[in-house]
């Protein structure tokens, strides 16, 4: 009977973290929703006047994707274009929307690794609000970003099914994924392939080289193969590329890695301490009299963070029963060059501090937030559990079992603590400051949409300024033109 009860109240806590585990995701892709239909208009506007400069004109037919750089312009996104344009008169808010689903893709597939690793509800609340923040505001408002949302939904259900692969709990067909994945990311991934091939290329390696595994060893060089073809050919495919840039001279990657330590250090600092709080929050420190060498300081307590946290999962044995926090730190540790390697040449740490690259860095976040939230988890499990015995036996030593049991990891557990509620409140304070700046980006995107009402009022300097968009004269009033002759966005006719 006592066994029966057990077992019972196990079941019910299994469904309430499942249950949490799925609300969570969808109370975040609500706040989402809530934040861009307040901080934002259905208004063109930067990235945008590429795109409907490039591609509108001609429509969306097949020949359009016969071109050599198709893969840096995200495959997918012709289909998403072709929906948008015929249904909701090529709608941002559409492809906002869009962008927010695939995240939620992203979430749920997290989700999915809470409830197997039985991470407590502490744990879960405060990745998913790390998850949700809105440090990535400049990504949730320029709807043109929506492929890297889906990417990421691809990418972490990759990283997933490896999870199920190395545990032994792989579904039928996994392994099929894993060669699949990959290949499916050129449609959607952009240049984000590049650090989820090399994560993809590290665990092969990785896995190639320890002993407890569930694949097939013979079967990680044809893995990692299956990694290596889609990068080198997103490389072939962007070298055929034209690109856009804001700087006239660039300087090489190895005289800015040896000439110029007073950027790369700080630059990289930056990056890590972002993480933290958003780039806008930068701003609110500055202004509160904190110096950059606080900012730095900060950045490499993160990195610190990040080291410890490796250390613990190859400690505390986690390592010899999951895969996916290290998957996501890998990545993160990728994004983190990545970032660097695409802003050197402009020689401005600051660029670090960007929102849109809040979602790059991420999964490095959650992976290191993972294994505190794992550690504290289980510490908890196996403290309730000795107590229960306790309870059974009616020992007398009930006192100095207890005190060894806590003491032994009272450390650890502290550490876990301080990490996760550090880091959740960083994510309080972000979306508190930019729930209270969304009525000003609202005010913008009206005038934005005014402005374009009446665009042949304006001169070409006032609409490239407020449109965001400095690639050339008329740029912005050509891509106004476009929308207005075909009925589109603001000029859609309004029922």
């Amino acid at each position: 009977m006592v066994e029966q009860n057990k077992n019972e109240k196990a079941r019910n806590i299994r469904r309430m973290r499942m249950l949490y585990a799925f609300l969570l995701p969808v109370l975040g892709s609500l706040f989402y929703f809530f934040y861009i239909m307040n901080a934002s208009e259905d208004v063109i506007y930067t990235d945008y006047i590429r795109l409907v400069n490039s591609y509108l004109p001609n429509g969306n037919g097949f020949r359009d994707m016969l071109v050599p750089d198709i893969l840096t312009r995200m495959p997918v996104t012709y289909l998403l274009r072709a929906v948008n344009v015929s249904f909701f008169s090529y709608s941002v808010t559409f492809d906002r929307v869009v962008g927010i689903l695939g995240f939620l893709l992203t979430a749920f597939v997290l989700s999915q690794y809470l409830v197997r690793e039985q991470i407590g509800f502490l744990g879960m609340t405060v990745l998913f609000l790390v998850m949700f923040n809105l440090s990535k505001w400049e990504l949730l408002i320029n709807g043109s970003g929506y492929p890297h949302f889906l990417s990421y939904g691809l990418f972490f259900y990759t990283y997933l099914v490896m999870e199920r692969c190395f545990t032994g709990t792989g579904r039928p067909g996994d392994l099929g994924k894993l060669f699949v994945l990959p290949a499916l990311s050129l449609l959607v991934a952009g240049p984000y392939i590049v650090q989820y091939c090399m994560t993809l290329l590290v665990a092969y390696m990785y896995l190639l080289g320890i002993r407890k595994r569930n694949i097939d060893q013979n079967m990680l060089p044809y893995l990692a193969l299956s990694a290596l073809v889609p990068m080198l050919l997103y490389f072939w495919s962007s070298s055929k590329a034209v690109y856009e840039h804001d700087f006239v001279e660039s300087a090489g990657i190895l005289d800015v890695l040896t000439k110029q330590i007073g950027f790369s250090v700080p630059f990289i600092l930056n990056g890590f301490a972002s993480e933290l709080v958003s780039g806008a929050v930068l701003d609110d420190f500055l202004k509160m009299g904190i110096r950059y060498r606080t900012i730095y300081f900060l950045g490499a307590v993160v990195i610190l963070l990040y080291g410890m946290a490796l250390f613990l999962y190859f400690k505390k044995h986690l390592y010899r029963h999951t895969l996916m926090p290290l998957l996501l730190m890998i990545s993160g540790a990728g994004s983190h060059v990545l970032v660097f390697l695409s802003r050197y040449a402009f020689l401005n740490e600051i660029y670090a501090w960007q929102s849109r690259y809040s979602l790059q860095y991420l999964p490095g976040l959650l992976g290191m937030l993972l294994v505190f939230a794992k550690l504290l988890s289980d510490w908890q499990r196996h403290y309730c559990e000795e107590r229960e015995k306790e309870r059974s036996l009616r020992v007398g030593s009930r006192k100095r079992r207890r005190s060894r049991v806590t003491l032994a990891e009272s450390y650890v557990v502290a550490v876990c603590l301080i990490v996760l509620l550090t880091f959740a409140f960083g994510s309080v304070y972000t979306n508190r400051r930019e729930l209270l700046v969304m009525p000003f980006r609202k005010q913008i995107f009206r005038e934005m949409r005014e402005t374009a009402l009446q665009y042949d009022n304006k001169s070409d300097e006032e609409l490239n300024q407020l449109f965001e968009y400095h690639h050339g004269p008329n740029r912005v009033r050509n891509a106004l033109d476009i929308l207005r002759e075909n009925q589109l966005n603001v000029y859609a006719p309004r029922s």
